[in-house]
């Protein structure tokens, strides 16, 4: 099962977002979002796949912090991926999860993220900061015990993406496979 995380802050995006997932039973789309804004939560077109699992939240809108942990603590198999709500999903990271899945992989995978002019924006590597972003990583379900999205006292200036990435790949034992291809695209609708 492939869980897509998005925290919503941008609900006029999500039916864009929608066109680009695929369409398929073993994927999961999870969004949270602000309670009260259920009416702007219009996806239409909508089949049986993916399955689309909806949490309101109250929290502020740009806690971005609880809106991740809500979809996080119910995923308990396959592996997880975020797409922001200001981007689309590709399909190098499908393709990406079930490599992932056909060979049983537990753990870290980053692959690249580009441009949406196409251009590289990120290489492949380990969770480096500056060198990771949010969108451009998978990981097994099993790190969601320990691993969670959110503030770090240690690491309160960093990047929180790069703070949780980090924390997945120390929980596997700082192993990471790398990628060399495109499994996202920064800020696509932006």
């Amino acid at each position: 099962m492939l869980h897509i995380v998005t925290p919503v802050y941008r609900p006029n995006l999500l039916q864009r977002i929608y066109e680009t997932i695929p369409k398929k039973e073993d994927v999961i789309w999870h969004i949270s979002y602000l309670e009260g804004r259920e009416n702007e939560i219009n996806i239409t077109g909508t089949t049986e796949y993916p399955i689309i699992k909806k949490y309101p939240l109250n929290c502020a809108e740009i806690d971005t912090i609880s809106k991740r942990n809500a979809s996080l603590s119910s995923i308990k198999d396959g592996y997880f991926c975020f797409i922001d709500d200001d981007t689309i999903f590709i399909d190098g990271m499908y393709e990406l999860y079930q490599d992932l899945s056909l060979k049983g992989f537990i753990g870290l995978a980053v692959g690249e993220q580009m441009r949406k002019n196409g251009g590289k924006r990120l290489i492949a590597s380990v969770p480096i900061y500056t060198m990771i972003d949010t969108g451009n990583a998978i990981a097994h379900h099993g790190c969601l015990q320990k691993c969670k999205w959110g503030f770090d006292e240690k690491n309160k200036t960093l990047p929180k993406d790069y703070v949780f990435w980090n924390s997945v790949y120390h929980f596997y034992n700082r192993e990471c496979l790398l990628v060399n291809k495109p499994v996202s695209i920064y800020n696509k609708l932006r």
